[in-house]
């Protein structure tokens, strides 16, 4: 629920600027990378199938961390509007709202109280995956006709799923702060590739991503 609050108001105050702005302008685009997800002391607490066949891996628990990293696809659309004056310190500002899906990753965890395995059959095997949305404000800063400098901050709604083997595992689902920052290359007017590095501070770790991306301004 906070941050439903913050994402609204970050949609009122991104409105209200807006509106002092002209010639808005929509754009889309979509990339690829990687993710590396951190759970501190996840992996370790595992209860093993009962007779009912449940098994249970509890996030955020245990003696090690869990650590894993994965293919990341993500697209977005944005509402960029100009600046109001042109100083080159007053940043260019669009609000961003964000899809990503992240890909699958296999590890083995070693059981609680155990700080390695010598082993496969000695570790508890599983895979994560999931997705999240965001919505964020999207400062940008010319550097030069075809180089900008941007950051991003906003909110990520997450969905983590750990499933260990022969179980059906467990998700987790919530909301963060995110933030971001990179550089884009403008190819044309309207067409530019930009390389992206993001924080999610997710409960009891970090979520983090590291992109490319394509990116088209469609003219009015």
């Amino acid at each position: 629920m906070r941050g439903l609050r913050l994402a609204l108001g970050l949609v009122g105050v991104f409105g209200l600027a807006a509106a002092a702005m002209a010639e808005p302008k929509i754009y889309v685009g979509g990339g690829v990378g990687m993710y590396n997800l951190k759970i501190d002391g996840g992996g370790s607490s595992y209860t093993p199938p009962d007779s009912t066949g449940t098994a249970e891996l509890t996030l955020g628990s245990g003696a090690g961390d869990f650590e894993d990293s994965a293919a990341v696809w993500r697209v977005f659309v944005g509402y960029q509007a100009y600046k109001i004056t042109e100083s080159k310190w007053m940043p260019l500002i669009s609000l961003q709202a964000d899809y990503n899906w992240y890909g699958t990753t296999n590890s083995n965890v070693p059981p609680a109280g155990q700080n390695g395995c010598r082993t496969n059959a000695q570790c508890q095997s599983y895979k994560v995956n999931g997705d999240s949305w965001e919505l964020s404000v999207r400062p940008s800063w010319a550097i030069t006709n075809w180089l900008d400098l941007f950051g991003r901050i906003g909110y990520n709604w997450y969905n983590v799923d750990v499933k260990p083997r022969w179980s059906s595992g467990q998700s987790d689902s919530n909301d963060a702060v995110m933030y971001s920052g990179g550089l884009a290359f403008n190819l044309s007017e309207n067409v530019a590739i930009f390389t992206e590095y993001e924080v999610v501070d997710i409960d009891d770790g970090d979520l983090d991503t590291a992109t490319i991306n394509l990116v088209y301004k469609i003219p009015r």
